[in-house]
């Protein structure tokens, strides 16, 4: 049985296979390419939870200074 083919980890060990000085087995390079696929998979998730903390994080910052301001607003009305 095999799992569901990926595509980057075939491209990844095509590109291996042709590098002459990497004497690796079938196997070997087959592992290789799906810890590289795996590794580039946790890049792109990190990069997009980083994106999306920045954007929360701005967000609240707004909506503190808002409340801020609010404050003063009423202060200085009373």
């Amino acid at each position: 049985l095999q799992g569901p083919r990926n595509p980057l980890a075939g491209f990844i060990g095509l590109l291996f296979s042709l590098l002459p000085f990497i004497h690796l087995s079938t196997d070997s390079i087959k592992a290789v390419s799906r810890q590289v696929s795996l590794a580039m998979v946790g890049v792109i998730i990190g990069s997009s939870v980083r994106f999306v903390l920045r954007a929360v994080s701005r967000v609240s910052l707004l909506v503190v200074l808002g409340l801020g301001s609010v404050e003063l607003l009423t202060e200085k009305l009373l």
